[in-house]
């Protein structure tokens, strides 16, 4: 599972608006976390259907929440 800080530290900005931007930007995120390790996906294949699950962080109860973003494969990029 992967965090990400929604609010806390020295982060500019109000948590539901980070949130919305990290919500927003996921979708792209794992497409290049996705393109970037395609060898070890090459490699292990099995990796493709393993669930994706976020973590948002936070000290505000409704922005923290673990939010699914299906499996690996759903961000595959084929440039064929």
């Amino acid at each position: 599972m992967r965090r990400v800080i929604v609010n806390g530290g020295l982060i500019l900005g109000g948590a539901d608006w980070r949130a919305s931007i990290f919500e927003h930007h996921m979708p792209q995120v794992l497409q290049a976390f996705r393109h970037g390790d395609w060898e070890h996906f090459s490699t292990y294949p099995d990796l493709d259907r393993a669930s994706i699950k976020v973590h948002f962080h936070t000290r505000q109860t409704m922005h923290q929440r673990i939010v699914g973003w299906g499996t690996c494969t759903d961000y595959r990029i084929d440039l064929d």
